[in-house]
């Protein structure tokens, strides 16, 4: 697991349960204080958007959100730069003395399918003197994850999804090597019967061992996951990558071809800047309009709940998610559709976006 991710070291890589397990237990460990600062984005999971709204609430930690909105549609013309142009003032704003600064992202939006520029996100933090936590629900089996060029103090991804493992499976990464090391009081309390304070304070401790067990595991699915792994790497984890947004992007020609400006994220090549095996569009006349967001929603999910009712089943989700930070609920929405490197194919494409074009035409409401 950790040559695969590229951990410095074996014992920094935690078998969690979870995405959502592995963020609780980075936020459980890290001692915040009032006056501490997070700054994230509008586009994150409850698995991180939960333990930051009680980090706030519970020890005056100021959470700084940065609006998403503002570059939704994510259009071939945008850059790096102007993502980092996004984050880079919440930043540069002056702390208090001795607060501790934080950057809270996802790898990967599970809104829109978008990849954030981690590596460059990250270093943009540290010259900042910011902590960075990364929520990769969505990397691990889908991307060629570099622990170390990443460049995070904390990465939290699932095992059950693009890697296919079994149910509640996770990986945690904590940096535990290198310096400048997050302050972190374990986040597993069970174990602090066996461990002393100074061990604690001075990160005197192996992650893999005394914040990975928990109690009773369920070491099927574990193994499950494991050896799901071992069997992506004979394949070629950079491959399965490549060949997942390729089948992304096939997918996103038709859509496009179909319905021109649909995309909610335009297509990019493997290796580029925010490429994914995701794809989120909404072809429907009406997708900026808030007022139409009730109507569309309805149309969206009864094409998602028609494809899994047929013989073959196709599974797709719809998504939701508010237009900028000063939107008071959710007022986008849109198809969300994976292409899995192993385990989907061309032909598979095809199938799903011509049984897409039909359902869409069944919902009688105009396209684009």
């Amino acid at each position: 697991m950790a040559a695969a991710y590229n951990a410095a070291d074996p014992s920094e890589v935690v078998l969690s349960y979870n995405t959502t397990d592995g963020c609780n237990l980075i936020f459980a460990g890290t001692p915040w204080q009032p006056g501490d600062r997070i700054v994230t984005t509008s586009f994150e999971h409850p698995a991180l958007t939960g333990p930051m709204a009680w980090a706030k609430a519970t020890r005056g930690v100021d959470v700084v959100e940065i609006d998403m909105g503002l570059i939704s549609p994510f259009t071939a013309g945008i850059t790096v730069q102007d993502v980092l142009d996004l984050f880079e003032p919440a930043l540069a704003a002056p702390l208090p003395a001795g607060a501790k600064q934080y950057l809270v992202i996802s790898d990967i939006f599970y809104k829109n399918g978008l990849r954030l520029p981690v590596e460059d996100l990250c270093a943009l933090a540290r010259a900042y003197g910011a902590y960075s936590i990364v929520d990769t629900a969505h990397g691990f089996g889908m991307l060629p994850i570099d622990f170390q060029n990443y460049g995070a103090d904390f990465v939290a991804g699932a095992g059950h999804k693009w890697l296919c493992g079994g149910p509640g499976t996770g990986i945690l990464y904590i940096r535990n090597t290198g310096g400048n090391l997050p302050p972190f009081d374990l986040g597993n309390f069970f174990l602090y019967a066996f461990l002393s304070p100074g061990d604690i304070a001075n990160r005197q401790y192996d992650p893999s061992t005394w914040v990975q067990l928990r109690g009773e595991n369920n070491r099927p699915a574990l193994y499950a996951m494991t050896d799901a792994l071992a069997f992506f790497e004979q394949i070629g984890i950079d491959a399965i990558y490549q060949r997942g947004v390729e089948l992304g992007n096939d997918l996103k020609a038709k859509i496009d071809a179909q319905w021109p400006g649909s995309l909610w994220v335009e297509p990019r090549p493997a290796y580029s800047p925010f490429a994914t095996a995701l794809t989120s569009f909404n072809p429907f006349v009406g997708r900026d309009d808030a007022a139409s967001y009730g109507a569309l929603r309805s149309a969206i999910s009864s094409v998602a709940d028609a494809l899994a009712a047929e013989d073959p089943k196709i599974y797709i989700r719809f998504v939701t998610w508010p237009s900028s930070t000063a939107a008071p609920g959710d007022d986008r929405v849109g198809f969300r559709v994976s292409t899995h490197g192993v385990y989907n194919s061309y032909d598979e494409v095809d199938y799903v976006f011509d049984r897409l074009v039909y359902h869409i035409q069944q919902t009688g409401l105009p396209t684009i």
